[in-house]
């Protein structure tokens, strides 16, 4: 298990399987408003945070497990904390503030979203399901 999180903060560290930086700077069209816009993102994000059945099992299975926050502050700090994700803090990256979505979502739409990667996020569908369990439960409880 040691070697699979080493072997996890290495491809982390190189780039393979974390965020990645968004690097259009075009400005969204100027006659949409700033409500049409969230609209917009909501409806993207909504139909890439569904979960196929067998995602579902997992997310059933993930959550039946007793999380461990302490872990998942760690693997938070090295899987998604990272300045090309959200931010050590959850809201300085360039990603989603996590202080603005997790409490919008519910635990079974956290672990959707970790297992699809919606947008530009990768998944995390390589972690335990006890890896996923200790990052849901520190994000809920934090953010």
């Amino acid at each position: 298990m040691a070697r699979n999180s080493t072997l996890l903060i290495a491809a982390v560290l190189l780039g393979i399987g974390a965020c990645t930086e968004q690097t259009d700077t075009e400005p969204e069209v100027a006659h949409e408003t700033e409500s049409e816009e969230t609209e917009h993102e909501g409806d993207e994000h909504e139909e890439d945070e569904e979960c196929s059945a067998a995602q579902q099992q997992r997310v059933d299975a993930i959550l039946a497990l007793t999380a461990d926050q302490a872990a998942g502050a760690e693997l938070f700090v090295q899987t998604c904390g990272t300045a090309l994700c959200h931010g050590a803090d959850g809201v300085s990256g360039p990603g989603p503030s996590l202080a603005e979505e997790v409490p919008e979502h519910s635990v079974d739409e956290l672990a959707c979203v970790l297992l699809i990667g919606p947008g530009d996020m990768t998944s995390l569908e390589t972690l335990s399901d006890q890896q996923l369990a200790d990052v849901i439960g520190y994000v809920t409880a934090t953010f």
